[in-house]
C-alpha cells in the first residue's frame, strides 16, 4: 500500500528510459500496474515535419513507485543516489505539470503576453516612481529605458526611466 491510498499524496519518482522509448517505457510501467506520468508538449511544424508532440524532457518519465518491475525493458533505473535509494521528486511538482496538461499529457500552450514596445513620439504616463503619474513624451529609445520629455512648471525637462515604468496613454 502505498501513501495515495491512505489518503496521502503520491510520491513520485523519475526513470530512465532508453532513447526515443519513453512512450514505451510508460506504457509498460502501466501494464504492470505502475502509474506513470510523461508530460509531453507540440512542437512547432518545420520544413521537415509537420506538427509533432515529443516528451517535455527527452529520456526521462515520472513513475509513482520506487522499483522498476522486470517487465519494464524500456526505462532500466531510476534516478537514485549513490547508495541506490530512489530520489523522489519535491510534492507538488508533478502535480503542478499533470494540472497543465490534458488527459493524453499534453502540455498546454503557453500564450506569452504582449510585449509593449515604446516609439518615438508616443504619449506614456509614468507608472511608478518619483514621477508615478506623470505624462510624457517618449524622446529616444535606449534598450530598456527610454527618456521622456515633461512638461513642468520650469519647462520642458528630459528625463530617463526604465521601460516599464511607463504604459501608452489611449489617444
Amino acid at each position: 500500500m502505498d501513501g495515495s491510498q491512505l489518503g496521502m499524496p503520491r510520491r513520485w519518482c523519475v526513470a530512465i528510459c532508453e532513447p526515443k522509448r519513453e512512450r514505451i517505457a510508460r506504457d509498460q510501467f502501466k501494464d504492470a500496474g505502475v502509474e506513470a506520468f510523461l508530460p509531453m508538449r507540440e512542437l512547432a511544424p518545420t520544413a521537415e515535419r509537420k506538427i509533432n508532440v515529443q516528451p517535455l524532457w527527452s529520456g526521462y518519465l515520472f513513475v509513482g513507485s520506487t522499483s522498476i518491475p522486470q517487465t519494464v525493458r524500456a526505462a532500466p533505473r531510476m534516478i537514485a543516489t549513490s547508495d541506490g535509494s530512489p530520489i523522489f521528486v519535491p510534492r507538488g511538482v508533478v502535480e503542478t505539470l499533470m494540472a497543465q496538461c490534458d488527459a493524453d499529457g499534453l502540455m498546454e500552450k503557453y500564450e506569452a503576453p504582449e510585449v509593449y514596445r515604446p516609439n518615438i513620439g508616443q504619449t506614456v504616463r509614468l507608472l511608478y516612481g518619483p514621477l508615478a503619474g506623470q505624462f510624457g513624451i517618449i524622446a529616444e529609445v535606449c534598450k530598456a529605458r527610454v527618456k521622456l520629455e515633461l512638461s513642468c512648471a520650469i519647462g520642458k525637462v528630459r528625463v530617463s526611466v526604465l521601460s516599464e515604468q511607463v504604459a501608452p496613454v489611449a489617444v
